[in-house]
């Protein structure tokens, strides 16, 4: 994490965790998968040998270790697996960022974490822990995969523009089905009245019940005229 953005340090720092260690504890072990990494608080943490007592190194307050193994770098020969046993000796504070954390921050920083990438690649090769043609099948395997999942992604942008057309089309002919059924009612209306006697009876006699009403009204105006 040398000569990282500080931005990048402030994002990672506010998402690290305390956890406390005690004596004899493994923080981890050799072939583990690893999911996250430590940066020792207080305390003293020993790299051990698999036999449990020789004693290769000691990571003191301020030592980070496990990052390795969360930043995927092709050509590893560990892979994403832990290169060592680590354990507590006495209570030790250690701070812990997840590897689910420490890549959803590295995508808002593509330059730092190709940088922290190039260190671990550089890290590996001192540690013979790297196979350059590993690396190269590893890259290629890569790209296939992005070259898939533009392909993929040029085919759903296809699919989805054929989508809204035939949705555009479907609308547009529910549309037009919806003018004919109304013209048909229209016009199924009209016949029942030009075939039915019963109606225009109806509407005859009708007319003739508002002449009848209205003839009075007219009679009683000229009765009133008269009168003045």
């Amino acid at each position: 994490f040398q000569d990282c953005d500080p931005g990048l340090l402030k994002e990672l720092v506010l998402k690290l965790r305390l956890s406390v260690f005690s004596p004899g504890d493994y923080v981890c072990r050799k072939g583990d998968i690893g999911r996250d990494m430590y940066i020792v608080k207080r305390g003293l943490l020993t790299v051990v040998a698999d036999d449990g007592t020789t004693v290769i190194a000691n990571l003191s307050e301020g030592s980070v270790f496990g990052e390795i193994s969360l930043l995927s770098i092709p050509g590893s020969k560990l892979g994403n697996r832990r290169a060592a046993n680590v354990r507590s000796e006495g209570y030790c504070d250690v701070f812990v960022l997840s590897k689910e954390d420490l890549w959803e921050t590295l995508k808002e920083y593509p330059e730092a974490r190709s940088k922290m990438v190039a260190n671990g690649r550089s890290i590996l090769l001192k540690s013979k822990q790297f196979d350059e043609e590993l690396e190269r099948t590893e890259n290629l395997r890569q790209q296939h995969g992005h070259d898939k999942m533009a392909d993929l992604g040029a085919k759903m942008t296809h699919l989805q523009v054929k989508v809204t057309k035939m949705m555009q089309d479907f609308n547009k002919a529910q549309g037009k089905f919806k003018d004919r059924i109304n013209t048909l009612e229209d016009r199924l209306r009209q016949c029942t009245c030009d075939n039915n006697p019963l109606a225009n009876k109806c509407t005859t006699h009708n007319d003739q019940s508002k002449d009848t009403l209205v003839a009075p009204t007219a009679k009683h105006e000229e009765l009133s005229d008269e009168s003045c």
